[in-house]
């Protein structure tokens, strides 16, 4: 059923993980409202036991998850996974042994944690006639697979049991061929039919028409792709493509040309490999307004505009290649270069012509993954890069010879420190010699000492995906292995928030985020009791798609003449919304003929000079937005009329003094409320006509207040409480911008805020795991922050021990334990030197079995 070439997922990803194996047994569920509970775990129960499985029921004492886990090792010892809906409350594990025992562990998930363990040991029953029955049905039936036979000999009635059985599938991908029979669903099960693993695209059409836009819609009728591309060509013939995630069924393509016939072709990309396309035709619509005869277009040529790198995207994988595609949202490059890094850490580039917007690189490694890197070459300077992740293809040779290694692990090696089988995963990102080496032959087997197990190594974190609440993570480990990793992070308030994932997963989706929020991701991996990294990275969940269009395309609000001279008139405009790259001003000097002054997009004024005296002009303000012209607004001015000369009867005697230069003096904050700072300023000789005080929000947005000249002081209010906030002054002369002097002033902190909780207050103390020789712990604190932890028990002879944990950490494992041993773990936390607890949890630890896979042949343990 293709299990073994599953790749071993996140459990946030199971679903995904289920329809990619081709189980669509699970059901779809639509996603329940988010409850306002934190849902809890209860009891779980084995209600029922036949040879081959086992029923299972739970409670939820409190609020509802989004899906459930159950986690077991078959008899081989593999790790194997059933996913729950949320709604249910029992299942039947089947595919089980005979007269077995199973620890099943049950774990909630919900916005995107794991909540849990609940465990509970069954035992399978037990049946007689076993090996009879088996040969019996093997010879009157040549055609039948020795596990199905052995079902149906130990349950007679398994063809009646109902067709939504769930059944488990390895989570590790690392099932030997004898366990292949045994992720086939029992013949009992009607067929059903191939599900729609390779979804497919149906008709594309256009649904709206703007000037500068059209809006598209497309229909999936089969499967989910992962994500879309459109690709069309822009009025010079150059190839553009919009990226589209998987769940949207539309999209609006903007920066278009007025009364322009576009094809557009629609591209879905499911597993690295590209479907379709779909074509449709649509026409822009004519502008509607044209100049007046009367007055004509005071437009002057636009300033090319400065090219810009759009978004890298991967569009195809095979064993050697990938395919990338990348856009460029305006202007225009020289040439491209694509980096990446080769198998053995060399840096590699690949050049493509400026007119290209796509590229396939090759030479690469069958299974590997690759992060590549785009940069633009525009008049000698480089810009980006832009960069993304890609997974190289798998040979089938290569795909077929790992599962041989993942089976021929002797318990030499096991002992030896190795793992003790190798992952799926883990096998193809071997070249195919190392592959050979690593399977020692049969009939010469390996006289080398066995090496001492490697420390195990943190390698890149990377941030692979964003949604409006969650973030998607993946991390190498160059070296070794890890128990188990921790995924560190900071909430909006600031508190720190963990997330656990187990050792032989690669990626992890955390959930429950603000949407448009910049978070900084930490990863540690924990080995043998000891904690290594972090590993960091930087991302930022996307900005909410249920909400309305955010103001991503800004505005203009009104111009206004604000002082006139006999040679310049000075304006000043507001933008209520977004913010321009840039403006353009535009007018008719006394030739009639018209001039234009670019501003930059922060400023929000600007004083046109060289007009002729007592002259009225027109003043046309347009603004620019991602290669878009937004506007006119218009405002009418007049020039001052030239100041009378002196008599020539009456010539003044005195020579007439050049007025001073005004000079800024020193601004000083004189006063600070929760929402608003009192500023003052001096200016030590001249005179100002006006002044600005300039400064950011909590946004980063600029915002402006202006001050009339004979001012020396202003209160700027609408400020966040307990905020750091730079002020800038600036004055106004003669229509010329003096300054800034700057000073930095904080906001005064909520009189109305309760008092912080200073004294922190340990929650439940709870343990979540255990082996032969360790177990492992964690707890809340509901409340504040311990400087550090301290977890005291007593050893098997009496003696008392404590293990310290740093106060960020919300776990730990405590190992060199003894098998089947019952403990009483004792936690106390301390803040400023004072004890609080203890909270109190007992576990015991696993017992050795003698003849499993842990066990050496002298009759001692090895390695777990």
């Amino acid at each position: 059923m293709g299990v073994t070439e599953n790749k071993s997922r996140s459990v946030n990803h199971v679903g995904e993980a289920l329809r990619d194996c081709g189980l669509s047994g699970a059901p779809k569920e639509e996603p329940p409202d988010v409850p306002l509970v934190k849902p809890r775990l209860g009891e779980m129960t084995v209600t029922d036991a036949t040879p081959d499985s086992l029923s299972l029921s739970w409670t939820v004492p409190e609020g509802q998850f989004d899906h459930f886990l159950i986690q077991y090792k078959n008899g081989d010892r593999q790790p194997k996974v059933v996913r729950v809906p949320g709604h249910e409350g029992k299942v039947t594990v089947s595919g089980l042994e005979p007269d077995h025992k199973y620890k099943i562990n049950l774990y909630g998930f919900h916005s995107g944690q794991r909540m849990g363990p609940v465990s509970a040991v069954g035992l399978t029953a037990e049946h007689s006639k076993q090996r009879n029955d088996i040969l019996s049905l093997a010879h009157q039936h040549p055609g039948c697979g020795t596990l199905v036979c052995l079902r149906e000999a130990q349950n007679p009635l398994a063809r009646r049991r109902p067709t939504r059985h769930v059944h488990p599938f390895s989570l590790s991908s690392d099932a030997a061929p004898g366990n292949d029979e045994e992720m086939v669903p029992a013949p009992t099960v009607p067929p059903t039919p191939e599900p729609p693993i390779k979804p497919h695209l149906g008709e594309l059409t256009v649904t709206d028409a703007t000037p500068d836009s059209l809006s598209l819609s497309w229909t999936v009728p089969e499967g989910q792709f992962d994500h879309f591309l459109v690709q069309y060509r822009n009025g010079d013939g150059q190839p553009k493509a919009v990226r589209v995630p998987g769940q949207e069924d539309g999209v609006t393509i903007s920066g278009l040309e007025p009364d322009h016939k576009y094809k557009m072709n629609l591209y879905g990309f499911h597993g690295g490999q590209r479907v379709g396309p779909v074509s449709a035709i649509g026409v822009t619509a004519a502008e509607k307004e044209t100049p007046s005869p009367t007055e004509p277009s005071t437009e002057a040529p636009e300033i090319p505009e400065e090219p810009l790198l759009g978004e890298l995207t991967v569009t195809g994988a095979s064993p050697d290649s990938l395919s990338l595609s990348w856009t460029v949202p305006q202007g225009r490059f020289d040439s491209f270069t694509v980096q990446y890094k080769d198998r053995d850490g060399r840096p590699q580039g690949v050049r493509v012509g400026g007119e290209e917007s796509e590229v396939t690189v090759g030479d690469l490694e069958p299974g590997r993954k690759y992060k590549m890197h785009l940069y633009g070459l525009h008049e000698g300077r480089r810009m980006g890069p832009v960069s993304v992740v890609g997974m190289t293809g798998i040979h089938p040779a290569e795909r077929s010879l790992t599962r041989q290694v993942a089976t021929s692990v002797t318990p030499g090696e096991v002992q030896a420190g190795l793992p003790k089988t190798i992952r799926t995963e883990e096998a193809l990102s071997l070249a195919p010699e190392e592959v050979v080496d690593k399977t020692p032959s049969p009939t010469e087997p390996s006289k080398e000492a066995p090496e001492p197990p490697e420390e195990p190594l943190l390698g890149e974190l990377t941030v692979t995906g964003a949604s409006p609440d969650s973030l998607s993570l993946s991390w190498t480990v160059p070296q070794g292995r890890f128990d188990s990793f921790t995924m560190q992070y900071k909430d909006r308030d600031g508190r720190p928030q963990v997330v656990r994932v187990r050792g032989e997963e690669s990626e992890v989706t955390v959930g429950g985020l603000e949407p448009g929020h910049k978070y900084k991701m930490h990863l540690y991996g924990l080995h043998e009791g000891r904690r290594v990294g972090p590993v960091s990275a930087v991302g930022v969940t996307a900005a909410p798609t249920t909400t309305p269009e955010p103001p991503i395309k800004p505005r203009l609000g009104e111009l206004t003449v604000t002082d006139a001279t006999p040679e310049s008139l000075s304006l000043s405009w507001t933008v209520p919304e977004g913010q321009f790259d840039h403006f353009l001003v535009q007018y008719r000097n006394g030739d009639g003929q018209p001039k234009a002054v670019r501003v930059p997009g922060q400023e929000d004024g600007v004083t046109i000079s060289g007009l002729e005296p007592d002259h009225k002009y027109k003043m046309n303000l347009y603004g620019f937005h991602g290669g878009q012209r937004v506007g006119p607004v218009s405002a009418t001015g007049v020039t001052a009329a030239e100041e009378e000369t002196p008599s020539p009867t009456e010539p003044s005697t005195e020579a007439r003094e050049p007025p001073k230069e005004p000079l800024l003096g020193e601004l000083t904050v004189t006063g600070a409320s929760p929402d608003s700072l009192s500023l003052s300023w001096t200016v030590p000789h001249g005179h100002f006509d006006s002044f600005t005080v300039q400064y950011k929000d909590r946004d980063g947005r600029p915002q402006v207040v202006r001050v009339g000249g004979e001012e020396s002081e202003v209160t700027v209010g609408g400020l966040e409480p307990g905020r750091k906030y730079k002020m800038h002054l600036y004055g106004l002369h003669e229509g010329r911008r003096v300054g800034p002097v700057s000073t930095v002033g904080v906001t005064a902190a909520p009189t109305t805020t309760p008092e912080p909780p200073i004294k922190p207050r340990l929650g439940e103390l709870t343990v979540t795991d255990a082996t032969p020789e360790s177990l492992s712990l964690s707890w809340t604190v509901p409340e504040g922050q311990f400087d550090h932890f301290l977890v005291q028990y007593r050893n098997g002879d009496g003696q008392p021990k404590a293990v310290r944990v740093p106060g960020q950490e919300d776990g730990v494992t405590i190992s060199g334990l003894e098998p089947d041993h019952k403990y009483k773990m004792n936690l106390y936390g301390f803040h400023g030197g004072q004890r609080v607890g203890p909270v109190s949890a007992t576990g015991v630890t696993g017992e050795w079995t003698v003849g499993a896979p842990g066990w050496a042949s002298g009759g001692s343990p090895s390695l777990w």
